[in-house]
């Protein structure tokens, strides 16, 4: 927000006038900002501002002076001064005609209390229905109290300026300048009036004024919309999840997958775009994500190195999520795939979420070390990662040449600026493609000594028994070797 005084005088400065050169300390009041769709010179700006303001700019003193309307009469003068000849008429009275002033005026605004859409606020005169309107846009951010009390005084004032003025005064008079308020008693009424032009002629002052009112500037009706001031919310950041699991996929390409989530509460956020980088300096955007995640962190420890045909009931963990809620499931939909979630490295699914606190959800009756992540069950921290295994994550395909590679990505949030967007390293080693751990291994020795070693290969898709017919063999191979005793 910005006074007027300050405005005017930076304007007058860029048109190449110097401060002494200008007088704008009558001015008073403040302009919250404007809304400017086009480059417009300073003239047009300052006339805008003079339009909204209402005041007068008249040199005096060799000095530019900018002086607000609807101010206290200075001079009161009897009809009887008045210079007149054969050639003119003591005094002139002109009286516009109503059907040229407006009976509805709307002013059209920014409006600050509504993210500054375009507001409109009405000013009536007592005529219903009115016959005649103006519309005053204005690039100015108003509130609509402020935006009501301006239409109220461009209607009043236009109104009190209907009568018009033309006459001559002796030389005492020479003080006058446009923009003066002054009274005129004649015998049939006072006229107060504010002076538009003097001009020296024939040893006489030649006045052209309009009728004026004070109380026209001195508004204090309020706006029709009201409302309170908006907070503009900007979007927060993006937290990526960047994994390299051995998720399902429908391709055999290598691949790796990931999520993308919001902070609680944060109503701005919309989506994102992904953003990679060879060198962590020049960033290429590759994908608009849109999906959100429930995403959160664990609060407690999850422990134990549960067996994974099993279910553990023995270990819980507690999870704080920062967006969306978790449900429990039935064993039945559980077996089906339901409720898989990454916790820190491992993936597990819960079949009981107990709401505990606000957010936080206690996670229990487990199954543990799914798709091969039975490595990662002692390894857990408190404030892991929890991202829960649904529709939301995206699966990304790589070339076969950047598996191993480093590269850097930035989820960049709708508002927000790359620049402002911490990057993430990355590593792709396709886990998606490499084969999980055996399982079912054994040995057994002959008569001769020799050692013979089985295993159970598991299978990376359609791994699911619902059934109870074994996979075919392109998906699970029974394995087996023979080692002959080297004594």
């Amino acid at each position: 927000m910005s006074d007027i005084q300050t405005i005017t005088l930076d304007l007058l400065r860029r048109a190449n006038l110097m401060e002494s050169q200008v007088d704008v300390s009558a001015l008073s009041g403040a302009i919250t900002g404007a809304v400017l769709s086009e480059r417009s010179d300073i003239r047009a700006v300052l006339e805008q501002i003079q339009a909204f303001v209402q005041f007068d700019s008249v040199e005096s003193g060799g000095v530019l002076a900018l002086r607000p309307r609807g101010q206290a009469s200075i001079a009161s003068i009897d009809l009887l001064e008045l210079v007149g000849d054969s050639r003119h008429a003591s005094l002139t009275i002109t009286r516009v005609q109503d059907l040229s002033l407006p009976e509805q005026l709307n002013l059209l605004f920014a409006d600050k209390n509504r993210d500054y859409q375009r507001g409109s606020e009405t000013a009536l005169r007592q005529i219903a229905p009115p016959t005649t309107q103006k519309t005053v846009p204005t690039n100015f951010v108003l509130s609509s109290d402020v935006a009501k009390r301006q239409a109220d005084m461009l209607m009043d004032a236009a109104w009190s300026e209907r009568f018009q003025f033309r006459f001559s005064l002796p030389l005492q008079y020479l003080y006058l300048e446009p923009g003066d308020v002054i009274t005129l008693h004649t015998p049939a009424r006072d006229w107060v009036m504010r002076l538009l032009r003097t001009t020296y002629d024939d040893g006489a002052i030649k006045v052209e004024a309009v009728s004026s009112d004070a109380a026209a500037y001195q508004q204090t009706s309020q706006g029709s919309t009201g409302g309170t001031l908006q907070e503009i919310v900007i979007a927060g950041g993006t937290i990526l999840y960047l994994l390299d699991l051995p998720l399902p996929t429908e391709t055999e390409q290598p691949a790796f997958f990931m999520a993308v989530g919001r902070a609680r509460d944060d109503r701005k956020w919309q989506y994102a775009t992904l953003y990679e980088s060879l060198d962590t300096i020049n960033f290429t955007a590759k994908q608009l994500l849109t999906r959100e995640a429930v995403h959160g962190e664990t609060l407690t420890v999850l422990g134990g190195n549960a067996p994974t045909a099993y279910w553990d009931d023995a270990h819980s963990v507690d999870v704080l999520l920062r967006d969306g809620e978790v449900e429990s499931q039935s064993d039945a939909l559980l077996l089906q795939g339901s409720n898989s979630a990454v916790l820190g490295d491992e993936i597990i699914q819960f079949g009981s979420a107990t709401l505990i606190a606000s957010n936080t959800y206690r996670l229990s009756h487990l199954l543990r070390g799914r798709r091969g992540t039975e490595w990662a069950m002692g390894v857990h921290n408190v404030s892991e990662r929890f991202l829960l295994l649904g529709s939301e994550v995206y699966t990304v395909g790589i070339t076969a040449n950047m598996v191993g590679s480093s590269r850097a990505y930035k989820a960049v949030s709708n508002g927000k600026s790359l620049e402002d967007t911490s990057a993430q390293t990355f590593t792709h080693n396709a886990i998606n493609l490499k084969p999980l751990a055996a399982v079912h291994v054994a040995g057994v020795r002959n008569t001769a000594g020799d050692l013979t070693i089985t295993w159970i290969r598991r299978s990376r898709t359609s791994s699911g028994w619902q059934d109870g017919v074994d996979m075919p063999l392109t998906l699970a191979v029974r394995g087996c070797c023979t080692l002959e005793d080297a004594n």
